[in-house]
């Protein structure tokens, strides 16, 4: 079954939605996690880290031999992302060289953002949302006792995450005090993005 990527947006340099046609995708199967700049980036089933142009033209994979990928954010420089099955947040330049594991022994990473100074992630099995610096050192846990959260993004000096198995969007302060939630009663949240 091909799942591809059809609906992405962007306003103001951020993602929040974009638009990529099916058909430059179409080959893509079971696409987990999309982040943007200067080109549309993905996780994929399978254990890749792929890359295409915002017109969905010159899809190259960029890294294999993952065992679990998911959640994608680039920033600094840098595509980050979360290894679910290895418990690994993972770093490369955004042309695919420079693999690293930047931090591990975590249960389920799922959702990642990055800012000029962290990079934060949901741990679906930990319930927790947690940070380090870019380079994986300092780990912290920001927000305990969440409900299998997933989806992560920053805005300003918040955090915003999807519970999936709360069906609730929560926010918190980047230094992960005021924990609030923003909205609940959804079935199976999982992406989010902040415009």
């Amino acid at each position: 079954m091909r799942n591809p990527i059809r609906t992405v947006v962007v306003a103001a340099g951020c993602l929040a939605a974009f638009l990529v046609p099916a058909a430059a995708v179409s080959a893509q199967t079971a696409p987990v996690g999309a982040a943007l700049r200067p080109h549309l980036y993905w996780a994929k089933n399978g254990g890749t880290i792929t890359r295409a142009s915002l017109k969905g033209t010159g899809v190259r994979r960029l890294v294999t031999h993952q065992d679990g990928p998911v959640g994608v954010a680039v920033g600094n420089g840098h595509l980050y992302w979360a290894d679910n099955n290895s418990g690994t947040i993972m770093a490369a330049n955004l042309d695919g060289t420079g693999v690293t594991t930047l931090v591990t022994g975590q249960n389920s990473p799922t959702g990642v953002a990055v800012n000029s100074s962290h990079i934060f992630w949901a741990d679906y099995s930990a319930d927790t949302i947690k940070r380090a610096n870019l380079a994986g050192t300092g780990v912290t846990t920001l927000v305990s006792g969440q409900t299998g959260p997933v989806g992560l993004a920053l805005k300003g000096r918040h955090i915003y995450w999807a519970n999936l198995g709360g069906g609730t969007i929560v926010a918190a302060s980047l230094a992960g005090t005021g924990v609030t939630t923003l909205v609940s009663g959804q079935p199976l949240p999982e992406g989010i993005a902040v415009g």
